[in-house]
């Protein structure tokens, strides 16, 4: 009642689903209902009697003393795309021996994209001893790196994992094609957490999450109610440096955006002929409304200090939620030295203008905040007043402005 294997092998194996316009495949799987009756056939089946202590399973019931596989190709092909689906493994080895972890290397490519991945899970002896198992797992993968670490828990009603997290890369934005959104610019980002997986929830304790100087540290809860994925986030933070958070030539809702040059003219590399060039399926923006309504999320930031550029712009607090595909941030508030902004907006992103609205009171604000952002050497400044109440019809939130209605009032010396 042992199973030592000393190797398995397999070299170049191809393995093609398709599927029609139909709807139709080239495979089947078994269903509840067929493996409920094969389960009560098995039953049904006189077994033959066994000696508990001869069935009994220990530490080395499985050994697998080698495992190599090479060229592992699957294919998808599907009517909408017209190269197939391809996920390859070239090359996997590893090793399941008594008293020892399991270990798996491989490297492949997942869509087009290279990956190596390194695991090891907790040896069956273990497993049987304490009822529990872990893993560790390293990937690379579109210049992101990822590790999980930690404990798989079996025993209860609720299998669980609780594992830690972590991920790092140069530029957030190289994941961009390998999730299909068009994700902002971040350079030099990590985050990291204490992750809790049950089913339909997880939960990421002591979350942090670091962009240039910027840092926030919080708790994120995200559960799975039928189609609609449900968050509740929560950040403090030591310090938001604002010039972290705003990329040129990227829009959050697909709106065109232009490149300048110092004279202020646009770019010639507007000009090139791109009439051979493949045309590249667009990742979906963050604002796509299609997207939006897959979530409902609240979000609330404290933070410290904020800076925009050498400019301390004090403490700050932001509370924003996104319900039914609306946005809504009310409020956003900033406690700027001898002075103070609050804000508060609400718009719905789509093709259909909907309801919109704007509101702001800053009191002294100094106006060479925002001179210095885009020329850091200009000694331009002065308070300001403002106080804005607008109502309009917007898709976007550069319509607010365009359509709005109510009254704008200023001042300064």
């Amino acid at each position: 009642r042992k199973f030592h294997i000393s190797e398995i092998s397999v070299r170049t194996l191809q393995v093609n689903l398709e599927e029609n316009a139909k709807c139709e495949v080239n495979w089947i799987t078994a269903s509840a209902e067929t493996a409920k009756i094969d389960n009560k056939e098995a039953k049904d089946q006189k077994q033959p009697a066994s000696d508990p202590a001869k069935t009994a399973i220990g530490g080395d019931s499985l050994v697998i003393r080698k495992l190599d596989l090479r060229d592992l190709t699957v294919n998808h092909y599907t009517p909408d795309t017209t190269e197939p689906l391809s996920y390859e493994i070239q090359q996997c080895q590893g090793a399941m021996l008594p008293g020892k972890p399991m270990t798996v290397d491989l490297d492949g490519t997942w869509l087009q994209f290279p990956y190596k991945v390194a695991i090891s899970i907790a040896s069956l002896e273990e497993f049987l001893t304490e009822n529990r198992s872990w893993m560790d797992i390293e990937a690379e993968i579109s210049g992101a790196s990822l590790t999980f670490s930690g404990n798989v828990d079996l025993a209860g009603v609720n299998r669980s994992m609780a594992l830690k997290a972590t991920i790092a890369g140069e530029n957030l934005s190289s994941l961009d094609d390998l999730l299909q959104l068009d994700l902002p610019p971040l350079l030099q980002y990590s985050g990291h957490t204490d992750l809790f997986l049950e089913k339909d929830r997880f939960t990421m304790n002591n979350l942090e999450i670091k962009t240039g100087s910027s840092s926030l540290q919080g708790t994120a809860k995200i559960t799975q109610s039928g189609d609609i994925t449900e968050a509740v986030v929560e950040f403090t933070s030591p310090l938001v440096q604002l010039d972290d958070f705003i990329f040129e030539d990227y829009s959050w809702s697909g709106e065109e955006t232009e490149t300048t040059g110092k004279g202020g003219e646009k770019d010639a590399v507007e000009e090139v002929d791109k009439s051979q060039e493949k045309p590249a399926k667009a990742n979906r923006k963050l604002l796509d409304p299609d997207f939006l309504a897959k979530f409902d999320a609240a979000l609330i930031v404290r933070a410290d200090q904020v800076l925009s550029g050498e400019d301390n712009l004090g403490g700050g607090f932001l509370k924003a939620a996104l319900q039914g595909g609306r946005i809504a941030i009310d409020p956003l508030q900033l406690n700027v030295p001898g002075g103070s902004i609050e804000m508060a907006a609400s718009f719905k992103p789509g093709t259909n203008k909907s309801d919109a609205s704007l509101k702001a009171v800053m009191r002294n604000f100094d106006i060479g905040i925002l001179v210095r952002h885009n020329r850091p050497e200009a000694t331009m400044g002065g308070l300001v007043n403002l106080d804005i109440d607008l109502q309009s019809s917007a898709a976007s939130p550069r319509e607010l402005m365009a359509n709005g209605n109510g009254y704008f009032d200023f001042s300064g010396n």
